[in-house]
């Protein structure tokens, strides 16, 4: 979300090389070439490529914000894919949004990392489009989930649903606030400037983390942010 301000394997796992070296009774007759070949290895996958990172920005945001991130991702072995929400900034409509993305990749279990309202959306989708089924991990960077004073000046459908008295988070934040198995990390910034550390945090079994240094328009470029992230990612 821009500042409201102005309206913002080698995972193909370790291959086991099975030596599987057959010998005939009579190999001991057998040419010393042949004893001497080289044996076939058979690869045997150990493991699964590691789930699918959806990215989702957020007010008046853009997919080019994660960049930075889905570089990092990268490098760490993990892949982010940036969803582009930039047609709309109704939350309801973000997360049917989502909800076809996922669809059409053919994802039945992926995570998702949002930005700001982002969150919302993504929150919404969780709870409200059947999501829970199959996020494994919801990690939220400054995520008003209880609103920010200035959404009140917007239109309901132009990020008026981050007004806190607005209808929509309470519908968001009416019990279970994070419904299961999905599991919920929220990360915020004693310095973000725009959303209250209080508007960002949510009740148990959510887990909270917080960080001292990026704004709120930096915290999906911060490296401390991204580790953090990571590690809930792969808890």
């Amino acid at each position: 979300m821009k500042r409201l301000s102005v309206y913002a394997t080698v995972a193909g796992a370790l291959v086991a090389l099975s030596l599987l070296l057959s010998f005939s009774p009579g190999a001991a007759a057998q040419d010393s070439s042949a004893r001497k070949r080289p044996p076939t290895p058979t690869p045997t996958s150990t493991g699964q490529a590691p789930e699918p990172i959806l990215l989702v920005h957020g007010y008046q945001g853009s997919p080019t914000q994660w960049a930075q991130f889905q570089a990092w991702l990268r490098v760490n072995g993990r892949t982010g894919y940036a969803i582009d929400l930039t047609a709309s900034q109704d939350n309801v409509a973000n997360a049917s949004a989502i909800s076809r993305y996922a669809t059409a990749r053919g994802w039945t279990r992926f995570a998702i990392v949002a930005w700001s309202m982002g969150g919302l959306s993504s929150r919404y989708y969780l709870k409200y489009d059947g999501g829970s089924a199959r996020v494994d991990k919801l990690v939220l960077l400054g995520s008003p989930n209880y609103g920010v004073p200035l959404a009140c000046f917007l239109p309901v459908n132009q990020g008026g649903e981050m007004c806190p008295s607005s209808a929509f988070l309470a519908a968001l934040n009416a019990a279970p606030i994070a419904p299961g198995p999905t599991t919920y990390t929220t990360i915020t910034s004693t310095n973000d400037g725009m959303v209250p550390n209080t508007s960002s945090v949510l009740p148990p079994p959510a887990t909270n983390l917080t960080v001292t240094g990026p704004d709120h328009d930096h915290l999906g470029t911060d490296p401390g942010v991204f580790k953090l992230a990571l590690a809930a990612l792969s808890e």
